[in-house]
């Protein structure tokens, strides 16, 4: 309830906000560009003007007098080709206001409808309701950051069952994000990049504590060097294999969770390290030790409730593209260029199957056989004489099959290095002919998947990619991961 009024408050101030700005506008361009105006001009008018209004008027008043030689601030609207330094001040001005006055907007929100001929005690009844309204989401805010403080993922569960929750959220990381940007625009360089760095992390954070689907975002955008600034991507990339996970206690008990039982677990596991040794959005991934042959793998345990979640924000997002395609449909002469719904839910039918950890082991077992590669690396003849096994220069870590179900993944335990850590390949003795023939292995491998195999891995940011070091032979190239996967099709 406290929500729903919060963003009547938000929607009230929004509109006072956009309606006042018209009517500064308005009158400016009526008086050929000069912002200096009183109250009296604009009595007549078919709406009384709102608090908010009139301080408005009172703060563009001081700046057109302090700035009444400057020819941008006099007559911005004099041409409609803009000068940078002219739509910099613009959007430094406007970014002013309503940075200095968002706090002041939602404590006096309650108040905006009632005009000045109303009493005065209506108005302090108002403005004490939206004071103690205000007060409460300030603290409702702190609380959520202190939890998130302790564990980054502990508000994905209210996310998923209160949408309006995420959007606050997505509004606050919005608000957080905006002097960041400026600055890094209109500031010198030097103080610029500090800005892109803070803003990153920022925009990094934000998208951890939003939920999976937006970590999800956070890895596409991190392998998109010409989209976003290098101090960003830096960033995001913490989101390809370095989302906070559970360990200790909660390991196990999310380890039980995802064997079914506790019994099933220590009958199939002798020891399990509750330390895990990566986590992504969906899940993360621990060393344990095989009871039955005593071999040492990977068990890649899904987070709780990840099902759930991905319903209620799917089923957010299926109406946003739907809404999408209605008002495409009415602004667009042709109509049939994009269905959004229908992009989605290829989307969504993608996504649910990379939950499904039993698809995932088939395709793992799938890519192998396409390569000729078997248990520890080693190579598997071929029904195909035209291409060789490339076990030499590739590695898949297989599955243990009959120990997978949907929320749980064993398979083989092969480290590696970090494909874009440099620094670590340079500790491993890893030359610039070695990187030369991974680059050509990685090529490879993908020219094969599509030209031959017709079965590709469609996930392959830097988190899903290894280097295997060996001390008498050139490294090899490991991917990980096959929850996301494409099939093609020969054409004729």
């Amino acid at each position: 309830m406290r929500t729903r009024i919060f963003l009547l408050l938000i929607t009230t101030a929004t509109l006072d906000r956009i309606t006042s700005s018209f009517t500064v506008c308005r009158i400016a361009r009526k008086n050929g560009g000069d912002l200096r105006y009183s109250r009296t001009q604009l009595q007549g008018k078919p709406h009384n003007f709102s608090l908010m209004q009139e301080r408005k008027v009172s703060l563009f008043n001081r700046v057109s007098i302090h700035l009444e030689r400057n020819e941008i601030i006099k007559n911005p609207f004099r041409k409609r080709k803009k000068s940078l330094s002219v739509r910099l001040t613009i959007l430094t001005t406007g970014l002013i206001l309503f940075w200095s006055r968002f706090s002041m907007s939602i404590v006096s929100a309650a108040s905006l409808g009632i005009t000045s001929k109303s009493d005065n005690v209506i108005q302090k009844v108002f403005h004490l309701c939206a004071v103690i309204l205000t007060g409460l989401i300030i603290w409702d805010t702190y609380k959520v950051q202190k939890r998130q403080s302790r564990d980054a993922t502990s508000e994905w569960g209210r996310y998923a069952k209160n949408p309006v929750r995420r959007s606050y959220a997505c509004t606050l990381l919005t608000f957080r994000l905006l002097p960041y940007m400026l600055g890094s625009r209109i500031l010198p360089s030097k103080y610029a990049r500090k800005f892109r760095i803070s803003s990153g992390k920022i925009l990094a954070e934000g998208l951890l504590r939003l939920g999976p689907l937006y970590i999800k975002i956070g890895q596409i955008l991190s392998c998109r060097e010409n989209l976003l600034p290098k101090e960003w991507i830096s960033a995001l990339e913490r989101l390809q294999d370095c989302v906070p996970s559970k360990s200790g206690n909660d390991a196990v008990e999310l380890a039980y969770e995802s064997f079914g039982d506790k019994e099933t677990f220590h009958k199939v596991l002798s020891h399990f390290d509750d330390v895990p040794l990566a986590a992504a959005s969906l899940g993360q991934v621990h060393k344990g030790v095989l009871r039955e042959t005593n071999q040492t793998v990977a068990i890649k345990l899904q987070r709780q409730n990840l099902r759930l979640l991905y319903d209620k924000d799917l089923a957010l997002m299926r109406k946003l593209a739907s809404s999408g395609d209605k008002f495409v449909s009415k602004i667009s002469k042709n109509r049939s260029n994009q269905n959004y719904t229908e992009i989605f839910m290829d989307a969504q039918n993608i996504l649910y199957k990379e939950i499904d950890y039993r698809i995932e082991a088939q395709n793992t077992i799938r890519f192998a056989d396409g390569f000729g590669i078997g248990f520890g690396g080693k190579t598997v003849t071929l029904d195909n004489d035209k291409l060789p096994s490339a076990a030499s220069w590739l590695r898949v870590p297989l599955v243990y099959e009959k120990y997978s179900t949907e929320k749980l993944l064993i398979m083989e335990y092969v480290p590696s290095i970090k494909i874009n850590n440099r620094v670590a390949l340079q500790e491993a003795k890893v030359s610039d002919e070695d990187l030369e023939f991974l680059a050509s292995s990685l090529a490879r491998c993908y020219l094969r998947q599509f030209c031959s195999n017709l079965f590709f891995s469609t996930d392959p940011h830097p988190g899903n990619l290894g280097v295997e070091v060996f001390e008498d032979r050139p490294p090899r190239l490991v991917f990980y991961d096959f929850g996301q996967v494409c099939e093609l099709k020969r054409s004729g």
